[in-house]
């Protein structure tokens, strides 16, 4: 605990002292910084010495919101945030390895340079919109099985559309359509676990790869993903409303094209039955 804060603060100090003085007030958003920056270096930390926590960090909502937790208003601004912070940890490191050999140093350097490359690529991401591929969801929902064994238990495949959303620009012009689409991602990152990963498949469609859950928890999960959907501002007279779908990795296949087509299917049936999740194999009464 207290290493992450003292990086985040480090991080926070430097990056007031590459701001002009007049700007940095505004180049910095302390509040922002203060309240996700420890999260985000201790997620950086893990991942120096684990490939699973690598694997997750391109998909971590606070790494991929490293711009607006640094106050960057520019793609290059995202780009500068994130070499701060890795100067501030390669500061870190030094310190921790002043007795270590030459080859023990710059294999440490060679790691946090691959590291710093993943949270470059997902910050830029963040602040562009652009979702992620369909390899990285695909790398880290496959990681979680071998993880068990291969039998896959636990682990929670969830699909999230937006109702209408293709009617949306026809209906409120292209700005209106994107607030309320962007509306509804940034809602279904609020509500997941921050250890979920929550990836954009195109406009208002967000899949979720959730370890440790079993069908009940991931139903709770997906009904508190619609909640929060529902509880945004109104469009054309009533809440925004969202379908949900569940697969589980082990009970409906091992092999992700399956566990994909179940999620869809139980989706479908939701939006079959006008409701926002089929709980238990059952559209609730």
């Amino acid at each position: 605990m207290a290493l992450r804060d003292e990086l985040a603060k480090g991080w926070l100090l430097a990056l007031f002292e590459r701001a002009p003085l007049a700007e940095a007030a505004a180049a910095v958003s302390v509040e922002r910084l203060a309240a996700d920056g420890p999260e985000v270096c201790e997620a950086l930390a893990r991942a120096l010495g684990d490939e699973s926590s690598l694997l997750r960090l391109s998909a971590d909502r606070l790494v991929s919101g490293v711009g607006s937790v640094a106050g960057g208003s520019t793609a290059a601004a995202v780009v500068e945030a994130v070499d701060v912070l890795g100067e501030v940890v390669w500061a870190a490191l030094r310190r921790e390895l002043v007795d270590a050999e030459g080859d023990e140093v710059a294999a440490v350097a060679e790691r946090l340079a691959v590291v710093l490359g993943v949270v470059r690529a997902a910050a830029l991401r963040g602040f562009a919109g652009v979702e992620a591929g369909d390899d990285e969801w695909l790398a880290m929902l496959e990681l979680e099985v071998r993880q068990r064994g291969g039998a896959g238990g636990g682990v929670a495949f969830l699909v999230v559309e937006l109702e209408d959303v293709a009617r949306m620009p026809a209906v409120d012009g292209e700005a209106a359509a994107r607030g309320t689409v962007e509306g509804f991602h940034a809602a279904v990152r609020a509500s997941v676990r921050r250890q979920d990963a929550a990836v954009r498949e195109g406009e208002g469609r967000v899949w979720i790869v959730a370890g440790g859950l079993e069908r009940a928890t991931a139903e709770t999960l997906a009904e508190r993903v619609a909640a929060a959907v529902w509880g945004l501002p109104e469009w054309r007279g009533a809440p925004p409303a969202a379908s949900v779908g569940i697969g589980i990795v082990g009970e409906d296949g091992d092999d992700v094209g399956e566990v994909v087509g179940a999620a869809e299917e139980a989706r479908f049936a939701a939006l079959a039955e006008g409701v926002a999740v089929v709980r238990g194999g059952q559209a609730p009464g």
